[in-house]
């Protein structure tokens, strides 16, 4: 991983997933993206870097993402994110998206474009700072505390497992 600057293209109604081939878990900052959290024993998490971050807890993050299979916003549900409070970026690891979700890696000719498709999903990256980023629209998700899962509500649509499909 590498210290990271903020592309710019992002504001209060989307977040920013940078795709980072060197990192193995998926990271998160921001306890309003998840939709479920364990009670995990805080560990630390060893950077490229040679820094340590406290990891509070992991998860699920939801989110609403452009699906390019289709060209539709879906609900989504990304698996086995870890919570680290403070973060200025979220990170997909490239690793476990290959390993646990069944994506290929395909680049456009100019490189300035990082596709991972599988059957039925395609995700889009763009190249900015040397860096490949997918903006996806905020969920406002209320914030819960450590070890707690946020409850079904009909008044919240982002929070029916019925809704959503699995980043796998």
């Amino acid at each position: 991983m590498v210290d990271l600057a903020p592309s710019g293209a992002h504001d209060d109604d989307t977040l920013e997933w940078i795709l980072d081939s060197g990192s193995q878990v998926n990271v998160c900052g921001d306890l309003h993206c998840f939709e479920k959290l364990t009670d995990d024993k805080p560990r630390e998490l060893v950077m490229a870097n040679g820094t340590t971050q406290l990891v509070a807890s992991s998860g699920t993050v939801f989110m609403r993402l452009m699906n390019h299979a289709n060209l539709n916003e879906e609900e989504r549900d990304v698996p086995d994110v870890y919570y680290v409070p403070g973060t200025h970026a979220n990170l997909m690891s490239l690793d476990h998206m290959q390993t646990t979700g069944n994506f290929v890696l395909s680049m456009s000719r100019d490189q300035t474009v990082l596709w991972l498709p599988k059957p039925g999903t395609k995700l889009k990256f763009c190249k900015s700072g040397g860096l490949y980023r997918m903006c996806v629209a905020r969920t406002r998700l209320a914030a819960y505390g450590v070890g707690s899962t946020p409850k079904e509500s009909s008044t919240h649509p982002y929070t029916s497992a019925s809704t959503t499909s699995v980043v796998r």
